[in-house]
């Protein structure tokens, strides 16, 4: 009868092959690497999505102002315009109505 009980091994499932296997901290212990593996593969998919991000709103921002410096540059000639139509302004104002304000506009 005690050969029996040895050579029944199937049906406990701590007994697997002739050898006990334990079950507890060391199956926690397997199970620590594994999970910390998830975590870190969750942070570095969420740090790449962020660099990812990071990336877009740089270069989103690099093109805004680059097309700001692009208007700027071509500003200058249309203030030219501007100063010139205020001088027009002024000279007729003088000229023609004797710096009546009034019919200047205020200016």
């Amino acid at each position: 009868m005690a050969n029996d009980e040895d050579n029944d091994h199937s049906t406990d499932p701590a007994r697997e092959g002739g050898a006990f296997l334990l079950e507890g901290p060391i199956t926690e212990a397997d199970a620590r690497p594994r999970e910390r593996e998830k975590k870190d593969d969750e942070y570095k998919r969420r740090q790449l999505l962020f660099n990812f991000l990071l990336v877009v709103v740089g270069s989103f921002t690099v093109g805004v102002y680059a097309y700001q410096a692009s208007i700027m540059n071509s500003s200058p000639g249309s203030g030219q315009g501007q100063r010139e139509c205020r001088q027009k302004r002024r000279r007729y104002c003088e000229c023609d109505h004797e710096g009546n304000e009034d019919q200047c506009g205020g200016n």
